[in-house]
């Protein structure tokens, strides 16, 4: 099959792209930034390099695919809260001028959408799809509204869609220079010798899930053709911050240097998700544990990210300032 991953080289839809193409499908990757690392699979790859903004870049090809996966954001949780007008502009708006063609072209349309920030402040230990939906951040809001218009446009145009609604991946290829993603954030910190910030007392829960796992999901919805259109995918586990610290403490083996600063308005206390949905209807659940992943992620971290050479340029900046 031929599949359109939107954001094709960004970190999940590069692990989308390679489970993809593992199975022997055909993919064309969509991103801002060319991708001069695409490696040869069984199946074929193809990458367009253009602006999802500028529908004229993705247009002409749109009705060779018939599964598109919207992996894109221009924006973080903490960014999206300080420009409000941006985030609407460049992410909901870019989607609004991309639902007409994929309607037109019964492309079937996987949105990532975001577990973390749609449901909003909650103390539910396993928050299920049907939760009450009130975030509490701008991200969260258009995160949302992206999905109220995929509805929209199923329910007047026949647009055939499916929302994943992701909590924390961590893993390969994450871009440790985002300050999005606690354990890349956290494990870049540690390999620059700097102290670990943490945002309020540490006790915040997340849950984490190893990107492999969410690539997998992602692949079962979109292969999924019943009357439910969005699932959770997470571990359905929560962690602490401070445990998250102290298990990459302990993959490293070393103490790390920790800074409490204060908590951030747009962070919830507690988001556990309920993936009871994706494991009955899609046969879906993960695979990788939190610890196996992290231990994953660091040995990628020590044996590719290192020799990245925006992140060296990066590293050698930090060097020469604290000489």
């Amino acid at each position: 099959m031929k599949y359109l991953i939107l954001g094709g080289n960004g970190f999940i839809g590069s692990a989308l792209r390679e489970n993809l193409l593992h199975a022997g499908h055909s993919v064309l990757t969509f991103g801002l930034e060319a991708d001069p690392n695409c490696p040869a699979h069984n199946g074929d790859l193809v990458h367009l390099q253009g602006d999802f903004s500028d529908y004229s870049t993705w247009r002409p090809i749109l009705e060779e695919y018939s599964t598109v996966f919207h992996c894109i954001s221009t924006t973080t949780p903490h960014t999206a809260d300080l420009k409000p007008s941006f985030d609407l502009e460049s992410n909901t708006g870019a989607l609004l001028r991309f639902l007409p063609f994929a309607a037109a072209a019964a492309a079937k349309v996987i949105f990532v959408s975001s577990a973390g920030t749609v449901y909003g402040a909650t103390t539910e230990r396993h928050i299920s799809e049907s939760h009450p939906t009130d975030p509490i951040c701008a991200y969260g809001v258009g995160k949302l509204a992206m999905e109220k218009y995929l509805h929209f446009y199923h329910h007047r145009h026949g647009l055939s869609y499916a929302v994943a609604r992701v909590s924390n991946p961590f893993g390969e290829r994450q871009n440790l220079l985002r300050p999005q993603g606690a354990v890349g954030v956290f494990l870049r910190k540690a390999m620059l010798g700097e102290p670990i910030e943490i945002w309020g007392d540490g006790q915040v829960v997340r849950d984490f899930i190893y990107i492999s796992d969410v690539a997998e999901a992602l692949v079962r919805i979109s292969e999924y053709d019943g009357p439910y259109p969005v699932f959770n995918v997470g571990m359905g586990e929560g962690k602490s911050v401070n445990q998250i610290v102290s298990t990459i403490e302990s993959v490293l083996g070393k103490s790390l240097a920790k800074v409490y600063m204060p908590g951030r308005p747009e962070d919830v206390p507690y988001n556990v998700l309920s993936t009871r949905k994706a494991r009955e209807l899609l046969g879906w659940r993960p695979a990788i544990s939190f610890e196996e992943g992290l231990a994953k992620t660091v040995r990628w971290v020590r044996q590719e990210t290192l020799e990245d050479p925006e992140f060296a340029s990066f590293h050698a900046q930090k060097a020469i300032a604290s000489t």
